[in-house]
């Protein structure tokens, strides 16, 4: 082994302080950086729905002050500015409802919305103080069809299309005497009201009317008065510790968004 050159340490110690100097603003940014990442599901207008002609992609990255490139949406938009406003990057996962839900369960996801709140779900998800947006849930039927209305007794012994796994509330749930026909998609549910396979078609309002609007046949079907309605919100596993904590962010985005102004600009922007 040669002898060691008597620059050596003072070499050495420039080097060493040159790799700090690089390289640890770089780590304690990275160490510092808040991920949230976000699960939802699409073809819920005008609460979050695909931008026409967007790609799909599995998974995107969002940084405070971007948008998505394949999402829009009302509660989109609710989310978005409030997480980016504490400071969050979005890792966005847009699925299948089913499969977003099963991402909370198993962790690929922190959190997911907008999910309406239910005994069963309690038991499992943690959800925020603060509410993403607010649905009322009503049955739509052929402009041509009557019916004396007196609540949910009214459909007893009638078949309503529905969509699979969607919340339509307590009373409803536990309503056995109303015949429940699963759909996966909007449409689908009045095509089957259109060939009179069920009696009518439960939605939430706000939804359903976009789509119908959306595609010209809005003016084909009435809506009964609501039979009930929900606030839905961001949610994540109880056994997630990130998911509990990007919701407190999330609460404390909101109430800035509302404060500024800004919550406003988004609702005028959707109604």
């Amino acid at each position: 082994m040669g002898r060691r050159h008597p620059m050596f340490p003072v070499l050495f110690l420039l080097l060493w302080t040159l790799l700090l100097s690089t390289s640890f603003p770089f780590t304690a940014a990275r160490a510092e950086e808040k991920i949230a990442t976000v699960a939802t599901l699409t073809d819920y207008r005008p609460y979050c729905f695909r931008i026409k002609g967007s790609e799909p992609r599995p998974v995107e990255e969002i940084p405070p002050g971007s948008d998505s490139i394949q999402l829009q949406g009302f509660s989109w938009d609710v989310v978005r500015e409030s997480l980016h406003e504490t400071g969050h990057t979005i890792r966005l996962m847009v699925v299948p409802w089913e499969r977003a839900m099963a991402y909370v369960k198993q962790g690929k996801a922190d959190v997911l919305f907008p999910t309406a709140l239910t005994e069963e779900r309690l038991k499992i998800l943690e959800y925020s103080r603060e509410i993403v947006n607010r649905a009322e849930y009503v049955i739509y039927i052929p402009v041509h069809r009557t019916i004396r209305w007196n609540g949910l007794e009214s459909l007893h012994g009638r078949r309503i299309a529905v969509i699979r796994g969607w919340s339509y509330g307590p009373e409803w749930k536990k309503n056995a005497q109303i015949q429940k026909e699963p759909s996966d998609d909007i449409l689908p549910c009045f095509q089957m009201l259109d060939r009179d396979r069920v009696f009518g078609v439960a939605g939430y309002d706000l939804v359903f009317d976009y789509v119908l609007k959306e595609h010209g046949i809005r003016e084909r079907y009435r809506k009964l008065p609501p039979f009930d309605r929900n606030d839905e919100y961001l949610a994540g596993a109880r056994s997630n510790p990130l998911a509990v904590q990007i919701l407190e962010d999330f609460d404390k985005g909101k109430r800035r968004i509302v404060q500024s102004g800004l919550f406003e600009e988004i609702s005028s922007k959707w109604r």
